[in-house]
């Protein structure tokens, strides 16, 4: 059976559980690569700058995943109302974990699939399994310790989403760590610390990937230009952001802009929406 070519996906995760049903994939953050295959799922904590591929698929057997939102605010719920043992809230995690699924996961999940034929039961089972599911997420492993602090306000995880927040609404300004340190109550050297174990990368490098991929975003319009977009997103030089674009994207800014148009057509609302 001939694989169908899938190219990389630039693109910022949000909040969510993701299980492979069938098929293979790698998602990098940063400096480091995640990949995981069925009967494994990808946990990823925040909006997070990342690069995604399917690695095997075919068109007999396509990737198959399914991905539910996570929610802070229903963890707190469980870890209030049933207080598990061991105190994570200080423990320095990646922001993105990969783990296997277990036997009474696979169970869950395979009740939660059944209500895509049942839609009367929807409103009443579907929080319920979700439930069910986020207890055995935040009960034991790695996992564990990265869901139970995305439920404590005060977390270490939490504290570092609040600045990813920040910088992802406040790319074009220029950083300064001590300040970003103090919103969120660390010490300069802490917070670098575990900005960079969430992750993977400085706040400059993070910021300048938030800006990147926001350029992109503004290069397929037809009207645009790659030095007006380099200052929109914060640069002060457009030569330094045609330098970075292709690093970051293997290809010049102008000429990425023409292969996007190409293959996805002149309407520039599925454009924004598919870069």
């Amino acid at each position: 059976m001939k694989k169908r070519l899938i190219h990389p996906a630039r693109l910022v995760s949000y909040p969510a559980f993701c299980v492979i049903l069938q098929g293979e994939k790698t998602v990098t953050l940063g400096r480091e690569s995640f990949h995981y295959k069925a009967g494994e799922y990808l946990i990823a904590s925040m909006e997070l700058p990342t690069i995604a591929k399917v690695t095997k698929a075919t068109s007999k057997d396509p990737y198959i995943a399914l991905c539910l939102t996570i929610e802070p605010a229903f963890i707190a719920e469980l870890l209030v109302q049933y207080q598990p043992k061991i105190s994570i809230k200080d423990q320095a995690v990646r922001g993105i974990v990969v783990s296997a699924l277990k036997e009474e996961m696979i169970d869950a999940l395979l009740r939660l699939t059944t209500l895509l034929d049942k839609p009367e039961d929807r409103p009443v089972l579907l929080s319920l399994i979700k439930k069910e599911i986020t207890w055995h997420l935040i009960k034991d492993g790695q996992q564990a310790i990265l869901l139970r602090q995305i439920g404590l306000k005060d977390s270490n995880i939490t504290r570092i989403a609040q600045t990813v927040a920040w910088i992802r609404q406040h790319y074009t300004e220029k950083l300064n760590i001590p300040t970003l340190a103090q919103q969120i109550n660390m010490s300069s050297a802490s917070f670098y610390r575990h900005f960079k174990m969430v992750t993977t990368l400085s706040p400059i490098q993070f910021q300048k990937q938030i800006r990147l991929q926001q350029g992109r975003s503004l290069l397929i319009a037809p009207e645009s230009e790659v030095a007006t977009v380099g200052y929109q997103v914060g640069y002060d030089s457009p030569s330094q952001f045609s330098r970075d674009y292709r690093h970051f994207f293997g290809v010049s800014p102008r000429k990425d802009a023409e292969n996007l148009r190409a293959a996805l057509g002149l309407s520039e609302d599925a454009i924004i929406k598919n870069a």
